[in-house]
């Protein structure tokens, strides 16, 4: 499997989380747009992904949580480690997503050790 996590990914992975419990809250749209920028997102490349993952959402069972911070970061590690190696390149933007969402070395830690569980499973079955 060849994933790369690239800035319209990390977006989608923000976008997916605030939009799952089916619209963006004011605080919510505030770290979106911040996530946005910080990645360089274009304005169509926005469009295109809120489209892609508000037609996912929509068809998915509902739920009442907000933004999961640990869960958006879990999700890149996953998909940047899909492919059984992280690149330089993606070392750098998970870095800057662990800075954004504010992620401590501990909760780092234990995200790598779920992770790496839940891949190791998904190869062996």
């Amino acid at each position: 499997m060849d994933v790369e996590l690239t800035p319209v990914r990390l977006f989608e992975i923000v976008l997916e989380e605030a939009l799952r419990d089916g619209s963006v809250e004011e605080g919510e749209f505030e770290k979106v747009e911040q996530v946005k920028e910080l990645l360089g997102i274009t304005a169509e490349q926005h469009r295109d992904t809120f489209k892609k993952v508000k037609e996912r959402i929509d068809a998915a069972t509902e739920s009442d949580r907000g933004m999961d911070r640990i869960l958006i970061y879990q999700k890149c590690l996953i998909v940047a480690a899909a492919d059984g190696k992280i690149t330089e390149d993606e070392t750098q933007k998970l870095n800057t997503m662990k800075d954004w969402l504010k992620i401590t070395a501990e909760e780092h830690k234990a995200s790598m050790i779920k992770v790496k569980k839940w891949l190791q499973e998904k190869r062996s079955s």
